[in-house]
This record gives C-alpha cells, structure tokens and sequence, in this order.
C-alpha cells in the first residue's frame, strides 16, 4: 500500500510538465502562429484576450461541477483533456480561414488555461486520501518543461514554420491523457457525506463565505500585473535597451529556471515557513525585481534580474495552491482554485493585456516600471492582511 501511495508523483510530475509545455507554446508563440494565418496585431489580441474571458466563466463552471461530483477527479480531468487535443486537431484538419482559425484557437487557448485548476485540483484529492503526493516537486517539474520548451521552441518554429506547434499541442496532449488514466483512482466524495452543511458554496454563497480568501486573490492579481504585461511586451522592454530577440528568449528561460529551485523545495518551505509568509516574500521579491528593472542600466542587467523570480514566482507557485486549500472549505476546493486561476491567469491577464498596450502607447518604459511598482506595493499590503491569521476572525485557517 505505502509502495502505491508514493507512485502518483512521477506521473503527476510528467503531466504537470506537459501542461506548462503547451501553455508556453499556446501563450509564447500564439502571435507567430496567428500571423502565419494572416492575423494582424490587432487580431491576435482579440483571439488571446477572448480565450482569457471565456477561460473565465469555464473554470467558474468546472469548479462548480466538479466540487459537485461524487467521481475521482481523474475521469474528469482526462475527458477534458481530450477536449484539448480536439481543438488543435479541427486546426490541422479544417481549411484554414478566418473564422476556423479564430474559432478553434481561441477554444484550445480558453480550454488550455481552464485546465489549470483542475490540474491542482487532481493532486488535492490525492493528498487528501492518503497517497503522498508532491506537489512542490510536481510543478518544479512543470517549470522545467515551460523552460526547455522556451529554449528550443524558437528554433523550431523558425526551422519547421508556426504550423509545427499544432502536432506537438497534439502529442503533448495524449501522453497527459495515457498518464492521467493511468493515475491511481482515490474515493470520489461519498453520497452520505453530501448533506446540506456539506453542499458546495452558490457563487454568491462564496463571496460571501471566503473574504480572506477574495482579499488574498485580489492581492495576487496585482502581484501579477507587472509580470503580465512584460510576458505579453517583453519585446518592447528589450527594445527600449538595444537587445535583441534571442535576449528576449534568455529572459524567459532566465525566469523559469530561476523558480524551480525554489518550487522544489516548495514543501520544505511551507513546514518551515507555512503558506502565509512564503507569499510575503513572493511579494517582497515582487516589489524588489521591479524596483531593480526601474534602476537597470542596460539589458544584461534587466535580463538577470528575472534571477528574481526565484522569490516571486517560486515562492508563489506552491504557497498560492495550499494557501487556498488551507482557508476553503473540502467541498468547495475545485471552485476555490479555479477563482485563483481566474483572478490571476483571467482578469489579470487581460487587464494587463489590455492596459499595458495603452500605456507602452503612451508613455516611456520606466514610467510603466513605475506603474508596477505602484501595483506590487498594493500587492504586499493586501496580501499581508489577507494571511495575517489574526485578521477575519470567523475564517480560520486550517493547518495542512
């Protein structure tokens, strides 16, 4: 039994690596794909700024079903899956117009993100019955994946022309499918235990019960902000210092790999330090890597201080899930981690989208460094109150 309970963790490992290898093929490299389709700038974010809207009501849906469900998780997840490799597959095989295009990469960018929470969601339920599941190694793993494929991508598409991300969306898509219906099948929720004190949380019900829980996201989507518009920008930054493209693509790799070692030892951190002050330094390393990008005198000095994230995002990545799981109720799990990936990957998202192409309009690079700095303050304070466990007195906070 104990030899079983360990298992879940490479398999899990191995999906959260090719969940983050499609994000960054779906996010990095959906401009060099749409263009190829005839998409022009203005397009291009209609089709990205779409998915992250319908992302939304999706996951709010997902959460509510799934917190509704007596099923393991797994079956779930794995059906959605198929969804996703569906989507690509209409692009490769559906003429190539317009509203084709439009339509099914705006479906596999909104099912991509939507997936997020249900992927976190999974090795709850597993801790949750016992099997001894590593999260914080689990998405080390996913990290490592988004960085390699930020590596090699590049020369990939260059060499084999934008259409070559729809075969490995594909092939990504069914190895997660094989090892999610390979993962061990925990109990579902039992029909006795769904009574009415139970029952998952209405939306309104929600909003409601968990205000340290809506203070915290608010807190993370700021914390975010900055982080949005230079994954969306970057090569308006790198610009504005002379570099060039294969230095955009080092910022990138920089800021993955620097969050792995920090992920990893992401359980590590949280019996030493619990989920409430590793976001306080996430947010510290927030406000300090933006400070240091205000103050950078060139590009090799803005591209290091993306070693930053290693405070930021590592520190994060861990913190934000078992934070969450620690101050929502059982029942309300899925719904409670689909809000911080719509908060954070949602909102977020196309606010920055939205407000950072009007501001690198309008106004000078330090000036938006300034603009972040601004948010990352907001950030640390809200965040600060929101884990203070002596704050919402009724909201407890559970000891994981």
């Amino acid at each position: 039994m104990s030899e079983m309970r360990k298992g879940p963790t490479g398999r899990y490992s191995i999906i959260q690596g090719g969940y983050w290898i499609n994000f960054l093929i779906l996010t990095g490299f959906a401009a060099v794909f749409l263009n190829g389709r005839g998409f022009n700038a203005r397009q291009i974010g209609t089709v990205t700024a779409i998915g992250s809207l319908l992302s939304c009501l999706l996951q709010q849906y997902i959460g509510t079903k799934a917190d509704q469900s007596i099923r393991p998780l797994k079956w779930m997840a794995a059906g959605f899956l198929i969804l996703c490799m569906a989507a690509p597959a209409a692009l490769i095989f559906l003429p190539h117009t317009y509203l084709s295009s439009f339509v099914f990469f705006a479906a596999v960018y909104t099912l991509e993100i939507s997936f997020q929470p249900l992927l976190s969601s999974l090795c709850l339920q597993f801790s949750d019955h016992g099997y001894d599941i590593n999260f914080g190694i689990a998405r080390a793993a996913g990290s490592f994946g988004y960085a390699c494929a930020a590596l090699f991508m590049g020369n990939l598409t260059e060499q084999y022309g934008a259409e070559i991300i729809l075969p490995l969306l594909i092939g990504v898509y069914g190895i997660m499918i094989v090892l999610t219906l390979f993962l061990p099948v925990p109990e579902g929720r039992r029909k006795e235990d769904m009574h009415e004190a139970n029952q998952p949380s209405s939306l309104k019900q929600f909003f409601h019960r968990y205000h340290r829980f809506m203070t915290a996201v608010t807190g993370f989507s700021l914390l975010w902000f900055m982080n949005s518009i230079l994954g969306t920008y970057m090569i308006y930054f790198i610009d504005y210092y002379h570099g060039t493209a294969a230095q955009m693509s080092r910022c990138f790799s920089i800021m993955a790999f620097a969050e792995i070692p920090a992920i990893v030892m992401g359980s590590f951190l949280m019996r030493r330090m619990g989920a409430g002050w590793m976001l306080r330094v996430s947010a510290i390393g927030a406000l300090a890597k933006d400070v240091l990008f205000f103050c950078a005198p060139d590009v090799t000095c803005f591209m290091w201080t993306n070693l930053l994230h290693f405070f930021q995002s590592g520190f994060y990545q861990v913190a934000a899930v078992y934070f969450c799981y620690s101050i929502v109720q059982p029942q309300d799990i899925v719904k409670g981690q689909s809000f911080l990936t719509i908060f954070v990957s949602g909102i977020c998202s196309v606010a920055a989208n939205y407000i950072g192409g009007i501001l690198i309009d309008t106004v000078s690079i330090p000036v938006i460094y300034l603009v972040g700095i601004a948010c990352n303050i907001a950030a640390l304070v809200i965040i600060w109150i929101a884990v203070d466990p002596h704050r919402f007195a009724k909201e407890k906070i559970r000891r994981i």
